[in-house]
């Protein structure tokens, strides 16, 4: 019988922002903002999944079919390998611009920005 191991998966994410108004006259004024985003990818409490693939490791069922055979799956914190899964992008840089004017009977406003979503991860249980 299998029996399934629940996970108690989490993500750690990080970020800041920065922005400034400038009034350029008294009908126009300008927004500029920055933010920065850092997601560290899928990890679990315990180190209890895989991270990767090596396909260059000897692969442990050679001795049992007597033939060397070559891959195997890296194991969250095992040997040095990461506790996280995938490459986080260090480089996910959100400008945000806006202005707002005033025309007289009415106000016109616009804006800019890059915007990331955070990843999204399927976790379904392991089997011990």
């Amino acid at each position: 019988m299998t029996v399934s191991t629940p996970l108690n998966a989490f993500f750690r994410y990080y970020a800041g922002y920065l922005q400034d108004d400038f009034r350029l006259s008294p009908s126009l004024t300008l927004n500029l903002g920055l933010r920065y985003e850092y997601e560290e990818g899928l990890q679990e409490k315990q180190n209890r999944f895989t991270v990767g693939f090596d396909p260059n490791v000897r692969n442990p069922v050679s001795d049992e079919v007597g033939m060397e055979l070559k891959g195997g799956l890296i194991f969250a914190g095992v040997n040095g390998a990461s506790t996280h899964q995938g490459k986080p992008s260090t480089a996910k840089f959100g400008p945000r611009a806006g202005f707002a004017w005033n025309a007289g009977k009415f106000v016109v406003r616009g804006g800019y920005g890059i915007f990331y979503a955070p990843e999204e991860y399927n976790t379904p249980s392991t089997t011990a």
